[in-house]
Parts: structure tokens; C-alpha cells; sequence
């Protein structure tokens, strides 16, 4: 009897130290409250529409995601439209950054019936977007607005904000890690916008010819000029090609500025016809602060 007794006693010692060593290898491997244990149902995937978005999520989550591009790189955003499968591979994803283009209206259905727990946040909300009556159709714009705001360093700043608060209501054991990048990229946003002030300062209403108009709100920040020679997603006519080659010849333009996700058609007929040169940007790399930086310093010549 005696001994049953003292073998009783040593078992509420025994589960307190198997507890206890629960919980500090817990503690160890930095598991939070929720992640990874049973009822967890995140699948810390992240869905964002261009590689720029990418590029932010990536330096404010660091590894504790996946972050997961829709668009194809090369591909022109605004006339793509994913397929059932491509549809079906980023299902998967906790939460969905978006821009408000076409195709994400076409794919959000879908994506919600996949995924009935997806958050979607939209990225246009607390932007002051560039719009007119001009842009109504526009296949670059949704309701007279231009969607490149990405191309602005300190709207990247200020959606760089929103992105962080999101990742922290869904994964709140990383915040005081995503609190910190954020205050590393808005320094960074802050000498970005330092450094385009001073490559431009001194160009102060240049003219920029380009073959897209995703510059607007670059152009607006910048105190430059963009003069776009497609007309509403198409070649421009030969009237219309008639004016632009009289305002380059004007402008004593000798660069015209292209993307590879465009045929650029109109673009290399002016450069041919005044002897300008192309010069391709990439407003999609995935490096957005070195492309931002080349932007800048292309947008010095002449």
C-alpha cells in the first residue's frame, strides 16, 4: 500500500515535467500559439498579382511565407486572364493582395470557391488615384483610373503599411519581425524617393515619350510629362501618328521608352521615323527598387 502510495505521488511530478519540456521545446522552435498545431488551417501562402508585390511581401514577411505571383512574368497584366489550373495552383493562399485589374474580378469567384477563407485586400483602397473621364476606356484603367501606382515609391510606402498590417492580423507571431522590415523598407522607400528627386530635379516638366502610359503617377511625383503614343491599348492611327511625330520632332526627342509585355509597334515606327533610341524598362522586375533607380536614371536622356 505504502509503495502504491509513493508511486501516485510521482505522477503529477511526472506530467508537469513532460509539460514543461512541451513547452520549452515549443518555445525553442519558435512555434506560436496556433502555428503548426492541430486547428491551424493558415497555409502561410500569400497571393499577390505582379512581381513589385511580391518583391514588398518578401522584404516584410521574410521566410515565415510563401509568397505566390498570378501574372506571368512577361505577360501583359491587363489583357491576362488565368487559366482554370493556374486558378486551381494559387488557390491554396491565406491571403491575396490585389490592384483592382479585370482578370482579378474574373478569377476572385473561383478563387472563393476553392477557398472560402481567403482574405482579399485591395491594394487601391487610400490611394488618390489618377483618374479622368478621358481614361473610361482605357484597357489599362478601371473607371477612368490608372492602376500603375506601384511606379511610385511613396505610394509603395504607404501600401507597404497596409500589406504589414495585414500579415499581422493573420499571422500575429511574426509581428514585432514584420513591424521591424517595415521600418527598414520605409527608410529605404524614403532614400529611394531621395535619390529620383535628385537624378530629376534638375529635368523639372521633361517630356517622356513612352510606348505604354504606366508612368502617371511616376511623372506626377517627378514633376515630368508622359506622352504615350499607343491610343487606348492600340497602334495609333495615321492621323494620330502624325501629331506624335510632330511633337517629338518638337521635343527634340531622341529616346523613346518600351516594355517588353507590349508589341511596342507605334513606339519603334516613331524611332525609326526621327532616328530615336529604345530603351526597354521593366515597371514588372522583380527587383523593385533597382528597377526604380534604372527607371530613373533612363528618364536622364534626352
Amino acid at each position: 500500500m505504502i509503495h502504491f502510495l509513493r508511486n501516485f505521488k510521482i505522477i503529477p511530478l511526472f506530467i508537469a515535467t513532460t509539460v514543461a519540456v512541451l513547452f520549452g521545446a515549443i518555445t525553442l522552435y519558435g512555434v506560436s500559439e496556433s502555428e503548426g498545431l492541430p486547428g491551424d488551417t493558415r497555409t502561410q501562402n500569400v497571393l499577390v498579382s505582379i512581381n513589385p508585390y511580391k518583391n514588398i511581401v518578401n522584404r516584410i514577411a521574410g521566410d515565415t511565407v510563401k509568397v505566390v505571383v498570378l501574372v506571368p512574368s512577361g505577360a501583359n497584366m491587363h489583357t491576362f486572364e488565368p487559366t482554370p489550373k493556374q486558378v486551381m495552383q494559387v488557390s491554396k493562399a491565406d491571403l491575396w493582395f490585389r490592384m483592382g485589374e479585370q482578370f482579378e474580378d474574373k478569377a476572385l469567384p473561383s478563387l472563393q470557391s476553392y477557398n472560402n477563407k481567403l482574405k482579399v485586400v485591395d491594394l487601391r483602397d487610400g490611394v488618390d488615384l489618377i483618374c479622368s473621364p478621358s481614361q473610361e476606356s482605357c484597357p489599362h484603367c478601371r473607371e477612368g483610373c490608372d492602376l500603375h501606382f506601384w511606379l511610385n515609391p511613396l505610394i509603395m510606402k504607404q501600401q507597404a503599411k497596409k500589406i504589414t498590417q495585414n500579415l499581422i492580423k493573420l499571422y500575429p507571431e511574426h509581428a514585432e519581425k514584420y513591424e521591424e522590415n517595415l521600418k527598414k523598407f520605409t527608410v529605404e522607400m524614403d532614400q529611394l524617393d531621395d535619390e529620383i528627386r535628385t537624378f530629376l530635379g534638375p529635368l523639372k516638366d521633361r517630356t517622356i515619350f513612352v510606348s505604354h502610359p504606366a508612368y502617371a503617377y511616376f511623372a506626377k511625383e517627378y514633376d515630368l510629362v508622359q506622352y504615350t503614343i499607343e491610343f487606348e491599348g492600340r497602334d495609333p492611327t495615321p492621323q494620330q501618328l502624325t501629331r506624335i511625330l510632330e511633337s517629338a520632332r518638337d521635343h527634340k526627342v531622341k529616346t523613346i521608352f518600351i516594355q517588353r509585355q507590349y508589341n511596342n509597334k507605334g513606339a519603334r515606327l516613331v524611332a525609326q521615323e526621327i532616328g530615336a533610341d529604345l530603351v526597354v524598362l521593366d515597371p514588372y522586375a522583380d527587383d523593385y527598387i533597382l528597377e526604380m533607380r534604372r527607371i530613373a536614371s533612363k528618364f536622364t536622356r534626352k
